[in-house]
């Protein structure tokens, strides 16, 4: 007689490895979100080298008021933009300030990111860790649930970390599922519960 889905994986993998997955996802969401954040800082860094360009006095353009209702507006005098420094707050900068600005934000969003990557490099090498010793005691190689990456990245569009029992594919792929997040390198399809 097999066990819920939790209480299964619970036995097989063990509350470390949850626990290392659940932050693995949290660093993961973190980084991606920073990654939007950089994104917005350079779609801004190239409008306003097209400002600079640009020798027209007056900018005409399309202002989002929400839910997608755009109206036009004109800008009497562009050389001035209103920079949005976090937290609600708005400073008012010229050009080449907002350009400086943008170029320290942009290297701060760049080290945060990369700390998160090593982060979650280091909570992978922990899994691993894990469940190679957990392999020796004795217990099943592979005998763990698929699990599948979720959050806004995720094409299934649904949030949190899905245990399954589908059986794997040769191509890292859970039939139906989509990919799986890899979490030991060596899985045999024949240990997955039916």
């Amino acid at each position: 007689m097999r066990s819920s889905g939790w209480t299964w994986a619970l036995s097989c993998i063990g509350l470390p490895v949850l626990i290392s997955i659940f932050q693995m996802r949290q660093v993961l969401t973190q980084r991606e979100e920073i990654y939007e954040q950089l994104a917005h800082y350079l779609q801004l860094k190239n409008i306003i080298e097209r400002l600079q360009e640009s020798a027209d006095p007056e900018l005409h353009t399309q202002v989002d008021l929400g839910c997608n209702f755009y109206v036009s507006a004109e800008v009497q005098d562009p050389s001035r933009i209103c920079v949005a420094l976090g937290y609600g707050f708005f400073l008012e900068l010229t050009l080449p300030e907002a350009l400086r600005f943008i170029e320290r934000k942009s290297r701060l969003l760049t080290s945060l990111s990369d700390s998160l990557t090593k982060d979650s490099a280091k909570i992978k090498a922990n899994i691993r860790l894990v469940l190679e010793v957990s392999v020796g005691r004795g217990g099943r190689r592979g005998a763990l649930p698929a699990l599948y990456p979720t959050g806004p990245q995720n094409h299934l569009g649904r949030s949190g970390v899905e245990t399954g029992y589908d059986r794997v594919s040769g191509q890292g792929q859970a039939r139906g599922r989509g990919p799986l997040l890899q979490v030991s390198p060596a899985y045999s399809p024949s240990t997955f519960p039916a």
